[in-house]
């Protein structure tokens, strides 16, 4: 951060970051377009968004481990990755997408919602 800016609403802070050419022009012309009142404003907007999502995610996950039992055991876990390859296979994806939205969540973590998401697609196989 490199300063702050009063006289506003809120006080703000200034806080510089790096983004692809392609995202800035991206931004810019949503601006241009009227679609926000500033790049700043758009920017905040975006991370008030992601903020919220992270939130959401966590009750979610905290909300998935409390109606399964609580986290896998090492037994679930090496019975998932034995009985489940090819689903394990396919899901790597969604961990990869689960990691980025919450850099935070353990590869433990990661791997209790992909198995879940395993036994929730078997679920509704089996379902009539």
């Amino acid at each position: 951060m490199r300063g702050t800016l009063s006289g506003m609403a809120a006080t703000k802070s200034r806080l510089t970051v790096t983004v692809d050419a392609d995202i800035a022009d991206q931004v810019k012309a949503v601006v241009a377009q009227g679609g926000a009142s500033s790049v700043s404003a758009y920017v905040e907007h975006a991370v008030k968004c992601q903020l919220a999502a992270d939130a959401d995610f966590d009750v979610l996950l905290a909300t998935m481990l409390d109606e399964t039992g609580g986290p896998l055991t090492p037994d679930e876990r090496a019975t998932a990755s034995r009985l489940l390859p090819a689903e394990a296979a396919a899901l790597s994806a969604d961990l990869a997408a689960s990691a980025a939205r919450n850099p935070d969540l353990s590869e433990d973590e990661a791997l209790d919602i992909a198995v879940e998401e395993v036994r929730e697609v078997r679920r509704a196989r089996r379902a009539p």
